[in-house]
């Protein structure tokens, strides 16, 4: 069955019920498709030896899938019941057991949250508390309404309703963030601050008509974020070096190959923009600016040479970072931008 579904076996030709032959370096084995990807990936160990004839694509695609496998693996098993996954921070630190975690570490992490949560509550009584509220959508689509309550004593996360099949309308926001205004007490509240856009524009007109003493305040990252997108949007020579940027980036990060050796030299991660958060921008020329010297003598290494992607059509897109315009381009960006940000 394994091998009727997995992908992988393309790269493969199978002689008998046990015996296949791998397509790249015609060598034949025995075994199933976890065999055939290692080979693929050039994973050393596992009984295997490396493919010296795998195309540069194939080998980026096979190690992803592996990694993916792998992470896929540990996540399972953090659900099962008779083990508990925890961060590692060093060979050195022990794995609490099962029991140690239910006995005293998580119950001892509780104690510590509800003191912490108590003292924000006494905070409240003193001078109130401000409510913020935010939508998002996540990757899958899933829309969330967040309700946030902050004041000097710290910052307690209230509430978050899944609205993914509602209309996010002005009585819908109202009515949870009255709910939750009623939950803690009217009197504790004393402002309100959201995103400017008119959903929850209206919904908080309607709560300051009906709590008389809540003081509405506009979003000033809502604000700032709606500058740097009218920026983007109306100077084309800022979105043509954002755009060169974006392609520089993804070209980096398509193949695991490429993502290696300039890791290699750069030491780096670079950052990747957001659609909705344009800051972002700004963040990922800033990522990008702070290693041009060594994107420079990437792009002109012999390793980057002798990289057959580097002979793409895409590749020679990113001969972007030999420019002078580009990189004095996004230098102007960067110094009339940060005060912004």
């Amino acid at each position: 069955m394994g091998r009727q579904k997995d992908k992988f076996w393309q790269h493969a030709e199978q002689l008998d019920s046990s015996h296949f032959k791998y397509k790249f370096c015609e060598k034949q084995v025995f075994g199933g498709v976890t065999r055939l990807k290692y080979h693929l990936a050039k994973v050393s160990g596992h009984d295997v030896a490396s493919c010296e004839k795998v195309s540069d694509d194939v080998q980026a695609e096979t190690l992803l899938a592996i990694n993916f496998e792998s992470s896929s693996k540990k996540r399972k098993s953090c659900t099962s019941g008779e083990s508990i996954c925890t961060t590692r921070y060093g060979p050195s630190v022990p794995i609490p057991s099962y029991g140690t975690l239910r006995g005293r570490i998580i119950p001892e992490a509780r104690k510590n949250l509800e003191k912490y949560a108590e003292k924000v509550k006494f905070s409240w009584k003193q001078a109130g508390c401000t409510f913020m509220s935010d939508s998002w959508t996540d990757l899958k689509k899933w829309s969330f309404l967040n309700v946030i309550a902050y004041s000097q004593g710290g910052v307690l996360f209230l509430k978050s309703e899944e609205c993914s099949h509602v209309r996010l309308t002005a009585s819908y926001i109202f009515d949870i963030l009255d709910r939750e205004i009623q939950s803690i007490g009217p009197n504790l509240v004393v402002q309100l601050i959201s995103d400017n856009v008119s959903n929850y524009s209206s919904a908080l007109d309607m709560l300051t008509g009906k709590y008389r003493w809540l003081f509405k305040t506009r979003c000033a990252a809502h604000d700032i974020n709606l500058m740097l997108k009218d920026i983007y949007e109306k100077f084309f020579w800022v979105q043509e070096i954002f755009y060169e940027a974006k392609r520089i980036i993804d070209y980096l990060y398509k193949s695991i190959i490429v993502l290696q050796l300039m890791r290699s030299f750069t030491n780096k991660h670079l950052k990747y923009p957001c659609k909705t958060r344009f800051a972002s921008n700004f963040l990922m020329l800033q990522s990008i600016v702070e290693v041009e010297e060594k994107l420079r003598l990437l792009v002109a290494s012999a390793e980057w040479r002798s990289l057959r992607n580097s002979r793409s059509f895409e590749a020679n897109r990113v001969d972007t970072i030999q420019r002078e315009s580009f990189w004095n381009g996004s230098k102007e960006i960067l110094r009339f931008m940060e005060p912004i940000i």
